[in-house]
């Protein structure tokens, strides 16, 4: 099973990285030399914000003072990596491939806790042609969150309670939806003693490691900019992102369809309420499959939801990993993995020539 797992892991990251260089190649008419091109087609949004904060820390000045937004664990192992020499960029590439390899193995054996090999296998490659799937190629935190957090699903599946709210720790270091990976090991916690409080040990007290990890990150924001929710305050200033119910989201969303150019009409309006709506729906499914898994995915699509502007919804979906479980069991019907496979190559292609050519792609 692991080989397949990871042949279908090395098989698709080298399909993405291809079609990027062969798309940068023809609309650019540029290949050499290949470093500094590979280094610009992957050097992109979000990428470049990680790169600085490895490179300079959090600062309270120019336009890197939004870089608070961006938690801590990602940037600092970039940071390490270029004490060897190499490339920011590289290292922060670097760290995403290997933690999807880990993803996605920690993923089939989670599955494979209640489901035939086929289906863990299928699982893992529906998260690796989905649409956004070249976010675990990029130098992003997509990898790192879901390698922590499948794992610490894991070895909470396998009584691992101390080890689990460690790597928990560690995924609330990684992205802000780490929290929500509280609430659904609690679950999970409860299940296995059978909500029966006299079968509580110390270990669940391993459960609220999370807690202090989000200290950890009010603590930064209070030293560089003197406020400990400092980060919301540059959500709403710089990405006009400020908490609010999921339908606000949805009907700006809507909204676009009367004002935004005919791209955003299809990368803002509908691919942002496109994929909210894959999201919700299989989180739904996810609950009958067991319900930590249901808590894990709505609690985390409610979050990414819950702000008056929806952007980069198809990319935050990738970490509701239980959907691809839901959508693997789905597939046992040709129809539905006939078109998942068609539709979802199709957008990843589109999606990943936008986003190395250097155009919003979430």
């Amino acid at each position: 099973m692991f080989r397949r797992v990871i042949a279908i892991v090395l098989i698709t990251k080298i399909a993405v990285y291809l079609l990027g260089f062969i798309a940068f190649a023809i609309f650019n008419n540029r290949i050499f030399p290949l470093k500094d091109v590979f280094i610009e087609q992957w050097y992109r949004w979000d990428s470049v914000h990680y790169v600085e904060i490895a490179q300079h820390g959090y600062v309270n000045t120019g336009d890197e003072r939004f870089n608070i937004v961006a938690l801590p664990l990602y940037p600092y192992l970039i940071f390490l990596l270029t004490k060897t020499g190499l490339h920011p960029l590289i290292s922060g590439l670097i760290i995403s491939n290997l933690s999807s390899i880990f993803l996605a193995i920690y993923m089939a054996k989670l599955i494979s806790l209640d489901f035939p090999e086929e289906i863990a296998v299928k699982s893992v490659f529906y998260l690796y042609i989905f649409p956004t799937a070249y976010f675990l190629s990029a130098a992003y935190t997509e990898a790192l969150f879901l390698a922590l957090a499948i794992s610490s699903f894991y070895y909470a599946r396998k009584g691992r309670w101390f080890l689990s709210g460690f790597l928990v720790f560690f995924a609330c270091l990684t992205r802000i939806a780490g929290i929500f990976l509280f609430s659904a090991l609690l679950v999970e916690y409860l299940y296995q003693k059978g909500f029966n409080f006299r079968r509580f040990k110390v270990d669940i007290l391993s459960l609220f490691l999370p807690i202090f990890a989000f200290l950890i990150y009010l603590r930064i924001n209070y030293i560089i900019h003197g406020k400990f929710f400092a980060f919301l305050e540059m959500q709403r200033s710089h990405w006009y992102k400020s908490p609010s119910f999921p339908g606000k989201g949805f009907l700006n969303a809507l909204a676009g369809f009367f004002w935004r150019t005919p791209y955003e009409k299809f990368m803002v309006s509908l691919m942002e309420s496109f994929f909210a709506l894959i999201g919700l729906t299989g989180s739904l499914f996810a609950f009958g499959i067991r319900l930590s898994y249901g808590v894990y995915s709505l609690s985390n699509w409610v979050g990414i939801t819950s702000v008056s502007f929806w952007l980069s919804i198809p990319r935050y979906t990738l970490a509701l990993f239980p959907i691809f479980l839901a959508f693997a069991l789905w597939g046992r019907r040709q129809t539905f993995n006939y078109v998942f496979i068609f539709s979802s190559c199709l957008l990843l292609s589109i999606f990943t020539i936008q986003f190395t050519l250097g155009r919003w792609a979430f």
